[in-house]
């Protein structure tokens, strides 16, 4: 039998009583000094909705149709961001209805298309305001549809094996960088050259640099998506106190062309994410097949990182691929392939 202890935490007025029931279950917590409280629950089998309640003497709080399963973070480029909707197998949505495949889908408010952002959203990107408030919701054809559909075929693939809950969380963002996703302190210790000046920086890719002024422009300031660190505190920070199974990974499109960059960089951007959830196991995909002149080495390259970390696995999705579209439609292998390296771990 599938069980899950987990941490419940919150904020409360310092020294305040806190109680939490979850289901049957009773727990209580005293708020330290900063106002913050934690407790640890469980074990609890897998259970497809309960109830949790918090509360103190002033407020309560109540959340129903709760399910207690595994989580999964699926996060890189826009491979992972990819609609089901957008798929090959689009029409599979439709049979999408699943109260027991829960979705957390963090869109971004602004796409790094080619195009000029709005002073306010500038000034908001500049303040890390770029994803959109979200929810936990059960898996329906409307959701899953505009979900992540590596993610989707991920998240069914694990229902259908596992038969526990599956929650999803997918913060890819189209075009980001590996640096982007990496602790500021990591780089700062270990490759302190790629934040300097990074607008300008040739460790930057020149593609990801060019992008990045044609939405914020010359003179509105230098935050931006793909800038170093930018993606770690405005979509892993405030994941900190997740209880993240795993990670999926596809990126690599924007870091193609420095293959020692992101040789470096890659250690780095797993050591980050497990000093958050600890040492999950992190899955990514080797780039498909396209005519790009770096690819090949890249995909060689990529094989290679395997033993940089323990906890590794690489899917392939070169026969996936096509030779003049980065965004092959096929996405249901992948995600199966996901689901049977993740069933491994």
């Amino acid at each position: 039998m599938f069980l899950w202890e987990f941490t419940v935490s919150g904020v409360a007025d310092a020294g305040e009583k806190v109680r939490v029931r979850i289901g049957p279950k009773r727990y209580k917590a005293i708020a330290g000094t900063d106002g913050r409280w934690q407790v640890k629950v469980g074990p609890f089998p897998a259970t497809l909705s309960t109830s949790v309640e918090v509360r103190t003497v002033r407020k309560s709080l109540h959340y129903r149709n709760v399910a207690i399963g595994d989580i999964w973070l699926l996060s890189g480029q826009s491979n992972m961001e990819f609609e089901l909707r957008q798929s090959s197998t689009a029409e599979e949505a439709l049979q999408a209805d699943d109260p027991g495949l829960r979705l957390f889908d963090m869109k971004c408010n602004w796409r790094t298309d080619d195009v000029a952002w709005s002073p306010s959203a500038v000034d908001s990107v500049q303040h890390l305001m770029y994803f959109r408030p979200t929810e936990w919701e059960p898996s329906s054809p409307q959701r899953a549809g505009v979900f992540s559909a590596i993610g989707y075929y991920f998240g069914k693939t694990l229902r259908d094996s596992l038969q526990v809950p599956i929650g999803l969380i997918c913060n890819a963002v189209g075009g980001s960088t590996a640096e982007s996703w990496v602790d500021r302190e990591q780089l700062e210790v270990h490759y302190p050259e790629i934040l300097y000046d990074w607008l300008e920086n040739d460790l930057v890719m020149e593609w990801a640099r060019g992008r990045a002024r044609r939405n914020i422009g010359e003179e509105r300031g230098e935050r931006h998506p793909y800038e170093p660190c930018y993606l770690w505190e405005a979509g892993i920070l405030p994941l900190k106190d997740c209880p993240v199974t795993g990670v999926l990974w596809y990126q690599g499109e924007s870091n193609a062309d420095n293959i020692p960059s992101h040789e470096k960089l890659f250690p780095l951007l797993v050591d980050s994410w497990r000093s958050v959830f600890g040492p999950v196991p992190f899955l990514y995909a080797q780039l498909s097949e396209m005519n790009r002149p770096s690819w090949p080495a890249f995909r060689a390259s990529q094989e290679g990182l395997l033993n940089c970390r323990p906890r590794l696995g690489m899917i392939v999705t070169r026969d996936l691929g096509e030779w003049n579209e980065v965004h092959y439609r096929n996405k249901k292998p992948a995600g199966e392939r996901f689901a049977a390296l993740a069933l491994t771990f």
